[in-house]
């Protein structure tokens, strides 16, 4: 992410060169409220408010020194610094929704489907003879290409659009691609391990991780051109 945002920067250095720079006495607060998450942080012993307490501190400082314009024109890619920020046991309230959803779809398209007699207890994936098992894992349950198709999603939003609309929008098909890209994953370890077993259904499991994203940013680049097709269309009309 930092090397992202640097990039970013350079990619809107013109932008952020024409601006008039000058002293913002207010971006003291922003340095005093990052000095006291800090402390808290320190004092409840959560790297994580000390890690957006880094973050507030910078931006307080820049705007301190170079002023509002700059704030608001460099507002982003700065913001994609909270991708930095570790989610550990918090995420556990996102992950065990996604684990048992995509176990639930995958199952449901797997049986109904393509007809093949597999059954499914919570996270837990088997067939009826019991030949394989499959457990949606937290790892697996797609809070990690959450986090990272988020990101893609709202790099390429605020890239590729102007309108705030499009750019929620792209941000928000992060969460049913990462859920779409994890499902079909899931369904192709079924059909791998109904096909040869449950080993080559663990290795294709571990090996083709990148079919969540290969899914994901085919559908983010079908979307952002639906999007300009009617951005083209509106103005020609």
């Amino acid at each position: 992410i930092p090397f992202v945002v640097l990039v970013l920067f350079w990619w809107k250095r013109r932008e952020l060169l024409s601006l008039s720079f000058s002293i913002w006495w207010p971006g003291m607060l922003l340095l005093a409220i990052a000095l006291v998450m800090h402390l808290l942080g320190y004092l409840v012993q959560q790297p994580r408010v000390s890690i957006v307490a880094l973050f507030v501190g910078i931006y307080g400082l820049m705007g301190l020194a170079w002023g509002t314009a700059w704030l608001r024109a460099s507002f982003f890619p700065f913001v994609l610094f909270v991708f930095c920020v570790p989610f550990g046991s918090l995420g556990e309230s996102v992950t065990f929704p996604l684990r048992l959803l995509v176990a639930k779809i995958s199952v449901g398209f797997a049986h109904g489907v393509l007809g093949i007699d597999v059954l499914r207890d919570g996270s837990l994936i088997f067939c009826s003879q019991r030949s394989f098992q499959y457990d949606v894992a937290p790892a697996s349950s797609g809070i990690r290409s959450l986090v990272s198709l988020l990101a893609l999603t709202t790099i390429y939003g605020f890239i590729s659009f102007k309108a705030g609309w499009k750019r929620l929008l792209m941000m928000a098909v992060a969460v049913p691609l990462a859920v779409v890209g994890n499902t079909v994953r899931i369904t192709g370890v079924i059909v791998v391990a109904e096909a040869f077993g449950q080993g080559a259904g663990a290795w294709f499991g571990q090996k083709f991780g990148f079919v969540t994203f290969a899914v994901a940013i085919v559908c983010v680049l079908l979307l952002g051109h639906l999007l300009r097709e009617r951005e083209v269309g509106a103005v020609l009309a």
